[in-house]
């Protein structure tokens, strides 16, 4: 898992829009490894009515449902930002970008930001369901391994 970190912490070094890496930066990465769900980098613009309209369609029911449950999100404020330069960007949990789309790719013909295609944007990228007989199977033998109990939790997130 370290090694995995070490490689997120390159892809985002060699990306031209990212900050220096943070411990948040390695805390969501790490939590879409552990929980089979991507990293959405939500890159501010320095026009604050750009971030306020992204940020409420993020914060909306239906896309603020896909998120908690299919993605860590990070916010990055680049200060050498143009006005309408908000990306989002997609990343899986072994740090190599997925995909990118900007705000203006977003907007509908009256100008406003498109849920239906962010929505559409947000559910082509999400991570491919975990088979849970192999989680299960693999727990199982690491617990035989280290000679412990296992616990398996039938939850559901809804």
């Amino acid at each position: 898992m370290f090694t995995t970190l070490i490689l997120s912490a390159c892809a985002f070094a060699q990306s031209p829009h990212v900050a220096p890496v943070s411990p948040e930066y390695l805390h969501a990465f790490e939590v879409a490894k552990v929980e089979n769900r991507r990293v959405l980098l939500i890159h501010e613009t320095a026009d604050a009515k750009v971030n306020e309209e992204l940020s409420k369609l993020l914060k909306s029911r239906k896309i603020g449902r896909e998120l908690m449950y299919e993605y860590a999100k990070l916010r990055i404020s680049l200060e050498d930002a143009k006005p309408n330069a908000a990306v989002l960007e997609i990343y899986p949990a072994e740090g190599a970008m997925l995909a990118s789309i900007s705000v203006e790719q977003l907007r509908n013909e009256e100008g406003h930001l498109n849920a239906a295609a962010l929505m559409a944007f947000l559910q082509k990228h999400e991570a491919t369901p975990w088979n849970a007989m192999t989680v299960l199977e693999t727990a199982r033998l690491e617990a035989v391994k280290s000679n412990k109990r296992l616990f398996v939790h039938l939850g559901a997130p809804w």
